[in-house]
Protein backbone atom coordinates (compact mmCIF):
# COMPACT_ATOMS: atom_id res chain seq x y z
CA UNK A 1 0.00 0.00 0.00
CA UNK A 2 2.70 2.38 1.05
CA UNK A 3 3.93 2.06 -2.82
CA UNK A 4 1.00 2.78 -4.41
CA UNK A 5 0.42 5.86 -2.41
CA UNK A 6 3.66 6.81 -3.06
CA UNK A 7 3.46 6.24 -6.89
CA UNK A 8 0.33 7.98 -6.86
CA UNK A 9 1.70 11.03 -4.66
CA UNK A 10 4.62 10.99 -7.85
CA UNK A 11 2.25 11.30 -10.35
CA UNK A 12 0.28 14.02 -8.78
CA UNK A 13 3.15 15.97 -8.16
CA UNK A 14 3.93 15.86 -12.07
CA UNK A 15 0.55 16.44 -12.91
CA UNK A 16 0.85 19.71 -11.17
CA UNK A 17 4.30 20.46 -12.36
CA UNK A 18 2.96 19.94 -15.59
CA UNK A 19 -0.50 21.67 -15.17
CA UNK A 20 2.00 24.98 -13.44
CA UNK A 21 4.25 25.44 -16.70
CA UNK A 22 1.23 24.97 -19.56
CA UNK A 23 0.97 28.12 -21.43
CA UNK A 24 -2.84 29.30 -20.65
CA UNK A 25 -4.59 30.71 -23.56
CA UNK A 26 -5.44 34.29 -23.25
CA UNK A 27 -8.79 35.27 -24.25
CA UNK A 28 -7.59 38.58 -25.23
CA UNK A 29 -4.52 39.79 -27.17
CA UNK A 30 -1.56 40.82 -25.71
CA UNK A 31 0.56 44.33 -26.51
CA UNK A 32 3.84 45.72 -25.28
CA UNK A 33 3.01 48.69 -26.92
CA UNK A 34 3.69 52.03 -25.32
CA UNK A 35 -0.30 53.02 -25.41
CA UNK A 36 -1.54 49.79 -24.18
CA UNK A 37 -2.88 51.70 -20.54
CA UNK A 38 -4.42 54.27 -22.70
CA UNK A 39 -6.09 52.12 -25.02
CA UNK A 40 -7.80 50.25 -22.24
CA UNK A 41 -9.03 53.36 -20.67
CA UNK A 42 -10.43 53.87 -24.03
CA UNK A 43 -12.17 50.31 -24.31
CA UNK A 44 -14.16 50.73 -20.54
CA UNK A 45 -15.71 53.95 -21.20
CA UNK A 46 -19.22 53.75 -21.45
CA UNK A 47 -20.29 56.82 -23.19
CA UNK A 48 -19.92 56.73 -27.27
CA UNK A 49 -18.46 59.87 -28.10
CA UNK A 50 -16.09 59.97 -25.03
CA UNK A 51 -15.01 56.95 -26.26
CA UNK A 52 -14.74 57.91 -29.83
CA UNK A 53 -12.40 60.74 -28.54
CA UNK A 54 -10.07 58.64 -26.61
CA UNK A 55 -9.77 56.46 -29.22
CA UNK A 56 -8.75 59.10 -31.70
CA UNK A 57 -6.39 60.61 -29.32
CA UNK A 58 -4.42 57.99 -29.57
CA UNK A 59 -4.44 56.57 -33.32
CA UNK A 60 -3.53 60.25 -33.89
CA UNK A 61 -0.17 60.14 -31.68
CA UNK A 62 2.51 59.90 -34.21
CA UNK A 63 4.81 57.47 -32.63
CA UNK A 64 1.92 54.40 -32.83
CA UNK A 65 3.52 51.53 -32.64
CA UNK A 66 2.63 48.23 -35.18
CA UNK A 67 1.63 46.80 -31.88
CA UNK A 68 -0.18 50.11 -30.19
CA UNK A 69 -2.18 49.52 -33.55
CA UNK A 70 -3.14 46.10 -33.63
CA UNK A 71 -4.45 45.89 -30.27
CA UNK A 72 -6.27 49.11 -30.97
CA UNK A 73 -7.78 47.58 -33.70
CA UNK A 74 -8.78 43.41 -32.07
CA UNK A 75 -10.05 46.64 -29.17
CA UNK A 76 -12.55 48.28 -31.68
CA UNK A 77 -13.77 44.75 -33.24
CA UNK A 78 -14.60 43.38 -30.10
CA UNK A 79 -16.45 46.90 -28.98
CA UNK A 80 -20.23 46.33 -29.31
CA UNK A 81 -20.51 50.48 -29.96
CA UNK A 82 -21.64 52.58 -33.06
CA UNK A 83 -20.33 50.99 -35.99
CA UNK A 84 -20.08 54.79 -37.40
CA UNK A 85 -17.64 55.43 -34.43
CA UNK A 86 -15.52 52.89 -35.27
CA UNK A 87 -15.30 53.38 -38.81
CA UNK A 88 -14.65 57.13 -37.49
CA UNK A 89 -11.76 55.94 -35.79
CA UNK A 90 -10.43 53.17 -38.56
CA UNK A 91 -10.67 56.37 -41.18
CA UNK A 92 -8.67 59.25 -38.58
CA UNK A 93 -5.68 55.81 -37.47
CA UNK A 94 -5.18 55.43 -41.49
CA UNK A 95 -4.61 59.38 -41.66
CA UNK A 96 -1.65 58.12 -39.52
CA UNK A 97 1.80 58.13 -41.05
CA UNK A 98 2.99 55.01 -39.17
CA UNK A 99 0.10 52.92 -40.43
CA UNK A 100 1.84 50.23 -42.50
CA UNK A 101 0.26 47.29 -45.05
CA UNK A 102 0.03 44.92 -42.03
CA UNK A 103 -2.21 47.04 -39.99
CA UNK A 104 -4.25 47.52 -43.22
CA UNK A 105 -4.70 43.85 -43.64
CA UNK A 106 -5.29 43.70 -39.74
CA UNK A 107 -8.16 46.10 -40.58
CA UNK A 108 -9.52 44.26 -43.24
CA UNK A 109 -9.76 41.26 -41.46
CA UNK A 110 -11.35 42.80 -38.65
CA UNK A 111 -14.31 44.74 -40.35
CA UNK A 112 -16.48 41.27 -40.41
CA UNK A 113 -16.28 41.20 -36.78
CA UNK A 114 -17.32 45.44 -36.49
CA UNK A 115 -20.89 44.76 -38.51
CA UNK A 116 -20.78 47.92 -40.53
CA UNK A 117 -23.23 49.43 -42.84
CA UNK A 118 -22.27 49.50 -45.89
CA UNK A 119 -21.47 53.29 -45.85
CA UNK A 120 -19.21 53.25 -42.85
CA UNK A 121 -17.33 50.28 -45.51
CA UNK A 122 -17.18 52.59 -48.07
CA UNK A 123 -15.61 55.71 -45.86
CA UNK A 124 -13.22 53.02 -44.73
CA UNK A 125 -12.33 52.67 -48.20
CA UNK A 126 -12.21 55.86 -49.89
CA UNK A 127 -9.50 56.30 -46.32
CA UNK A 128 -7.55 53.19 -47.49
CA UNK A 129 -7.42 54.62 -51.70
CA UNK A 130 -5.96 57.99 -50.31
CA UNK A 131 -3.69 55.79 -47.74
CA UNK A 132 -2.82 52.77 -50.20
CA UNK A 133 -4.55 53.54 -53.95
CA UNK A 134 -5.97 50.07 -53.16
CA UNK A 135 -9.15 49.19 -51.51
CA UNK A 136 -10.95 45.93 -49.67
CA UNK A 137 -14.55 44.68 -51.44
CA UNK A 138 -16.49 42.90 -48.74
CA UNK A 139 -15.95 39.76 -50.71
CA UNK A 140 -11.81 40.79 -50.46
CA UNK A 141 -12.24 40.83 -46.84
CA UNK A 142 -14.52 37.91 -45.69
CA UNK A 143 -12.04 35.89 -48.13
CA UNK A 144 -9.00 37.26 -45.78
CA UNK A 145 -11.23 36.82 -42.61
CA UNK A 146 -11.95 33.01 -43.68
CA UNK A 147 -8.68 32.31 -44.93
CA UNK A 148 -7.33 33.45 -41.30
CA UNK A 149 -9.63 31.53 -39.68
CA UNK A 150 -9.31 28.44 -41.55
CA UNK A 151 -5.60 28.53 -40.87
CA UNK A 152 -6.20 28.83 -37.42
CA UNK A 153 -8.50 26.30 -36.49
CA UNK A 154 -6.38 23.51 -38.93
CA UNK A 155 -3.56 24.19 -36.93
CA UNK A 156 -5.06 23.40 -33.78
CA UNK A 157 -7.24 20.63 -34.90
CA UNK A 158 -3.91 19.09 -35.54
CA UNK A 159 -2.47 19.31 -32.01
CA UNK A 160 -5.87 17.85 -30.71
CA UNK A 161 -5.10 14.85 -32.75
CA UNK A 162 -1.81 14.28 -31.42
CA UNK A 163 -2.64 14.97 -27.60
CA UNK A 164 -5.42 11.77 -28.37
CA UNK A 165 -2.97 9.51 -29.75
CA UNK A 166 -0.64 10.22 -27.26
CA UNK A 167 -3.32 9.72 -24.44
CA UNK A 168 -4.48 6.77 -25.77
CA UNK A 169 -1.29 5.45 -26.76
CA UNK A 170 0.26 5.85 -22.59
CA UNK A 171 -3.01 4.12 -21.90
CA UNK A 172 -2.35 0.95 -23.90
CA UNK A 173 1.48 1.13 -22.58
CA UNK A 174 0.10 1.63 -18.82
CA UNK A 175 -2.06 -1.81 -19.68
CA UNK A 176 1.29 -3.92 -21.26
CA UNK A 177 3.54 -2.18 -19.11
CA UNK A 178 1.30 -3.66 -16.18
CA UNK A 179 0.80 -7.27 -17.06
CA UNK A 180 4.16 -7.57 -17.75
CA UNK A 181 5.59 -6.35 -14.41
CA UNK A 182 2.64 -8.24 -12.40
CA UNK A 183 0.92 -5.00 -11.40
CA UNK A 184 -2.53 -4.02 -11.05
CA UNK A 185 -3.81 -3.59 -14.87
CA UNK A 186 -6.92 -2.35 -13.63
CA UNK A 187 -5.19 -0.02 -10.93
CA UNK A 188 -2.70 1.34 -13.92
CA UNK A 189 -5.24 1.98 -16.50
CA UNK A 190 -7.46 4.49 -14.43
CA UNK A 191 -3.92 5.85 -13.22
CA UNK A 192 -3.76 6.57 -17.01
CA UNK A 193 -6.68 8.31 -17.42
CA UNK A 194 -6.09 10.87 -14.83
CA UNK A 195 -2.07 10.97 -15.26
CA UNK A 196 -1.20 9.80 -18.63
CA UNK A 197 2.21 10.41 -19.63
CA UNK A 198 3.47 10.65 -16.11
CA UNK A 199 1.63 7.36 -14.98
CA UNK A 200 3.75 5.22 -17.97
CA UNK A 201 7.06 6.95 -17.02
CA UNK A 202 6.46 5.85 -13.22
CA UNK A 203 5.66 2.69 -14.18
CA UNK A 204 8.26 1.95 -16.32
CA UNK A 205 11.31 2.55 -14.08
CA UNK A 206 9.08 0.15 -11.50
CA UNK A 207 10.98 -3.01 -10.73
CA UNK A 208 8.79 -6.12 -11.61
CA UNK A 209 6.59 -7.29 -8.59
CA UNK A 210 7.08 -10.78 -7.40
CA UNK A 211 4.07 -12.93 -7.34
Amino acid sequence: MRIRYKILLLSTLAFLIFAAEKPVASAETTSTGKYVLRIEAASAMNFSDSKKEAYIAIVQQPDLSEEDQIYLIDKLASDSGSSSDSADVIIVLLQNSAVTNFTKDMIASKLPEMNLFDEDVKKINNALMGKFDSDFSRSDIEEINNTQHSDSSGGGKGIEIIWILLYIACLIANCYIASKKNRSVVGWFFLGLFFSFFSTIILFFLPEKKV
